[in-house]
């Protein structure tokens, strides 16, 4: 049996690991998450700490598995050699629901822990069930994908309004603060915008904005390319609410396809909940995969 070292999260080299564990992943069928979701997860705002929320698992210099908790629950990825590993996985839950209570403030973890995979990734979600945890439809994500090697339609964009990055500090923190405008909940500040600029797979001129006439940005979007599979991820997506139903949030994407295409990649993918399907559909993306919450009362083994 081997012996693996956990360690703890260290910077952008183990980012980078992480995101070609899941490439390899993908290349063999097996649904894992996107540079970007990495990428954004690690680096979304000041608040996010993934050297206390992430561990990674090593064989020798490989890379076997690597697990971050954040507020919705455990997502993991077990390299395609361990991708069968019951014993593995259980040191990553095990991990996990250690975590979860160390971060209660009275040591009081919540009834519930949640651990979320793909639906396409049978070798994982055969693991979870051996361990007892039981799938759930709820908090589950739809996958998309669309061709960027299929015609692109031009943005049809209102008089005056242009597509591009933001540029310098005063548009980056009018940049950040319409993420909050957008979501409501977010934590993201000026200074946490800059952190998601600094992420080791962010392309700035992916990242981009649409601004109306008086210099007001009403609609934006990151694309992250990973040219290693040749495809591309949204994330996130939005529109200010006084600038909603004007197509901006299409047209935006729709510039950042054409770049990315320019660039060589030839597919995108964003990840979406069931009321926002239609609008993506309306921009020739189409479900390929979705994320499935798997529970467990946090009294069980």
């Amino acid at each position: 049996m081997t012996d693996f070292r956990e360690a703890p999260y260290t910077g952008p080299a183990d980012l980078l690991a992480m995101c070609d564990l899941c490439i390899t992943l993908r290349r063999h069928g097996l649904g894992a998450e996107h540079s970007g979701d990495l990428n954004w997860a690690a680096c979304m705002h000041a608040q996010k700490n993934p050297e206390r929320d992430t561990r990674l698992w090593w064989d020798g210099t490989a890379l076997a598995a690597w697990a971050t908790w954040n507020p919705w629950g455990l997502t993991f990825a077990l390299s395609h050699a361990q991708r069968e590993n019951l014993a593995l996985l259980r040191q990553l839950t095990d991990w996990g629901r250690a975590h979860v209570r160390s971060l209660s403030a009275d040591g009081t973890p919540p009834a519930t822990f949640t651990v979320t995979c793909f639906a396409s990734h049978e070798p994982h979600r055969r693991l979870l069930a051996a361990l007892g945890f039981t799938p759930t439809d709820e908090g589950s994500l739809i996958v998309n994908a669309r061709s960027l090697v299929d015609p692109l339609p031009e943005p049809v964009l209102p008089a005056g309004v242009v597509v591009r990055p933001p540029e310098g500090d005063e548009e980056f923190d009018r940049r950040a603060l319409l993420h909050v405008a957008v979501w409501t909940s977010s934590l993201l500040t000026p200074a946490g915008y800059r952190i998601t600029r600094g992420a080791p797979g962010h392309d700035a001129s992916l990242d981009l904005v649409a601004v109306l006439p008086d210099g007001r940005f009403a609609a934006y979007c990151i694309c992250w390319p990973e040219p290693a599979s040749g495809s591309c991820e949204f994330e996130p997506v939005g529109t200010h609410p006084d600038h909603r139903r004007q197509g901006l949030a299409g047209a935006v994407m729709q510039v950042a396809m054409q770049r990315a295409r320019a660039m060589g990649l030839h597919k995108a993918l964003v990840y979406c909940h069931d009321d926002t399907l239609p609008f993506y559909r309306s921009l020739g993306f189409a479900p390929v995969d979705r994320t499935v919450d798997h529970v467990q009362p946090v009294g069980d083994p």
